[in-house]
């Protein structure tokens, strides 16, 4: 004669509920793959690297709103909100500058960045190689042209890496 719970058990995985030996299974499956998790950070954490974005945006008006969000996304909790909020104002300069290179709408512009060793490493690019990049004279201006100085002045460091392509990084630091 079968006990009643080993009947409820039965019953119970005929209905399509899981079984304790089957819930028991899936815990130890999760709590081991969370064993595995928490060893990867370690390891990135030992290595310097707290974490990384690699994002696209199609030039268009939306493309500075959409750096901004994502990047906002990205070093929320991971950063002082002022250095977060630091690195939204310069990655969207460098997106609107992007926009006024004279690519075509709809041009990919790469996003990426990582967070180590207490910088925050961010660069944009896009697949031109015209016009120079260069800070205007700082006289007020009705047009914009201020994005550079706006690096210049916030940013610990920043440059241009040109070859077969366009990129404009700048670090801040994470403090």
């Amino acid at each position: 004669m079968q006990s009643n719970a080993a009947a409820a058990g039965e019953s119970s995985a005929k209905r399509g509920r899981p079984t304790i030996e089957a819930l028991s299974t899936e815990v130890a499956r999760l709590r081991a793959e969370n064993a595995e998790l928490q060893a990867a950070i370690r390891t990135r954490e030992r290595e310097g690297a707290l974490d990384t974005i690699e994002v696209t945006v199609r030039i268009g008006p939306g493309a500075p709103a959409q750096a901004r969000e994502e990047v906002t996304r990205w070093l929320t909790g991971i950063v002082p909100d002022h250095v977060r909020d630091d690195a939204r104002l310069l990655i969207s300069e460098l997106v609107t500058n992007a926009l006024h290179a004279g690519l075509p709408a709809d041009t990919p512009l790469w996003i990426s960045g990582r967070v180590t060793h207490g910088i925050v490493w961010l660069q944009v690019g896009n697949p031109g190689r015209a016009g120079a990049i260069a800070q205007r004279d700082p006289a007020p201006r009705t047009d914009g042209g201020s994005g550079l100085q706006l690096v210049e002045m916030v940013a610990a460091r920043w440059g241009v890496n040109r070859s077969a392509d366009t990129r404009v990084w700048f670090e801040l630091l994470a403090v």
